[in-house]
Formats: C-alpha cells, structure tokens, sequence
C-alpha cells in the first residue's frame, strides 16, 4: 500500500526495535493472550512477551480491544 511504511512491525516499528534490543542469547519470544471474558468486555490484550529464565522481562502489547 501507498504511504505505509516498509518495516515489520508498521506503526510499531520503534517498539519492535527496541524490544529486539533487549533479548541476550538464551532469551525466548512468546505470543500472550488475555482470557475471553476479558475480550467480551472490551478489556482484551494480546502480545509478545520476552522471557529470560523463566521471567518476563519485556512486553509488547500488539492487540486490544
């Protein structure tokens, strides 16, 4: 499309950016989601999160409603 930036993560891209800053060998990425009740109440979340040793140590948040 005309006018959208060419990145991965779009609007994101600064966010995305940083976030991959932050992973160190041995970290992994995982996909999160709020429960339904939280969706059906306008409340939902939904993202990735970086973990290290078991821990979340960063989150991007790339849906809500």
């Amino acid at each position: 499309m005309k006018g959208l930036p060419e990145v991965p993560a779009a609007s994101q891209n600064a966010e995305w950016v940083a976030f991959k800053k932050a992973m160190k060998p041995g970290d992994r990425i995982v996909r999160y989601m709020s429960n339904k009740d939280s969706w059906e109440h306008l409340a939902g979340e939904a993202g990735i999160a970086l973990m290290r040793s078991g821990c979340i140590v960063k989150t991007m948040t790339t849906m809500v409603n």
